[in-house]
């Protein structure tokens, strides 16, 4: 008779076998897409195009989030 501390730890091991098992698919089926994305110059962007003259670089971006969120918390 196996006791309960017994089969807690068999379904902890079960358990992250199989977390390891789901993570290392993921790492082998997204590790050649991004290789090949960065290679290439891929972009991802996450938000919509910023009127006639696109995107803007992540760093344009922020900076004006922040100037904009500076004038909301300085006025308020």
């Amino acid at each position: 008779m196996q006791h309960s501390y017994d089969i807690m730890s068999e379904r902890r091991r079960f358990d992250l076998r199989s977390c390891r098992f789901i993570e290392s698919i993921c790492f082998v089926v997204f590790l050649p897409i991004a290789l090949l994305a960065g290679i290439s110059g891929w972009r991802w962007r996450p938000w919509p195009p910023g009127g006639p003259e696109g995107y803007g670089s992540a760093l344009e971006e922020a900076r004006t989030m922040a100037r904009l969120i500076a004038g909301i918390a300085i006025s308020g």
